[in-house]
């Protein structure tokens, strides 16, 4: 499959979702780098505010809710379920390979994440599919967590 090409037509519910090979690569901070770095030791890592018992998913200096800088990194099983999600057919750049599945998984442990479903066709995709994490390396130490049925 070429970059922005997809080898499917839109709407073909057997096309198979499979990571970005050529999408972008984040850029870690020192705040966020212990969450990308994980999956190279295959950690989902969230960080956990000991102030409100807050699950917290996108790294942070201070809790959102209750703004102590009492944080700490866990790690997740990995496991969650599909709250939505949307097929892309037309891609937002030419390197996006389509088709891909851009969805909110609600994570066990009580956070969402924004990620892709991959290991699948697109009509095995639903809201409430059982999913866990797969991860797949940029390079840089960095590690992009997809997810796929369970």
């Amino acid at each position: 499959m070429s970059a922005g090409s997809g080898s499917a037509p839109n709407g073909d519910p057997s096309a198979e979702l499979r990571p970005q090979s050529n999408g972008p690569t984040p850029a870690p901070t020192p705040i966020s780098a212990p969450y990308w770095s994980g999956g190279a030791v295959g950690e989902l890592r969230y960080q956990w505010c000991g102030g409100c018992e807050l699950a917290l998913m996108d790294p942070q200096p201070a809790c959102t809710r209750c703004l102590t800088q009492d944080l700490e990194w866990r790690v997740s099983a990995g496991v969650g379920a599909v709250a939505s999600y949307t097929i892309v057919w037309r891609p937002p750049l030419p390197r996006f390979e389509v088709p891909y599945a851009p969805a909110i998984v609600r994570v066990d442990e009580g956070f969402d994440l924004l990620t892709n479903i991959v290991g699948c066709t697109v009509g095995e995709v639903e809201v409430g599919m059982r999913v866990s994490v797969r991860f797949v390396d940029r390079g840089d130490d960095v590690w992009l967590p997809y997810f796929a049925p369970a």
